[in-house]
């Protein structure tokens, strides 16, 4: 086969491609995840972020918990920030206390200071503790 032959058909392959693809990016539109703060625990990753959309112009803030042993995002939930503490900010999801892991109440503390924990509530009890990797400004 000679190299044009090659380059043809991969053009053609390539077009193809961009024609199945291109609907899908028209039917999902862009958006954008700003991380706001961040709790990295051997169990758990949790991640409070702001998301928002083309159709929106205001960002919604949300809490993501990861549980890094089965590899499972087990909770994606809306979320409000407290007014700042002098020792934090806390984040807490918007439902009501559940036995369903994916629907419980979760509270983010995020310390100030870098030497303290960042703490992981569950339904109001302790549930995990980790290191602050990213803070929000105050």
């Amino acid at each position: 086969m000679s190299g044009s032959f090659l380059i043809c058909l991969k053009l053609r392959l390539l077009s193809a491609v961009g024609t199945i693809l291109f609907p899908l990016a028209v039917l999902n539109p862009a958006h954008a995840e700003e991380t706001v703060a961040y709790c990295d625990s051997p169990l758990h990753a949790v991640n409070v972020y702001q998301d928002s959309t083309l159709e929106s112009s205001e960002p919604s803030l949300r809490i993501r918990v990861f549980w890094r042993e089965k590899f499972l995002v087990f909770a994606d939930l809306p979320a409000l920030r407290s007014d700042s503490f002098p020792e934090g900010f806390t984040y807490t999801s918007q439902t009501e206390v559940s036995n369903d892991y994916s629907a419980s109440l979760w509270t983010l503390f995020v310390p100030n200071s870098d030497e303290q924990s960042c703490l992981l509530f569950r339904n109001g009890s302790a549930f995990d503790s980790g290191s602050v990797t990213q803070r929000e400004q105050q």
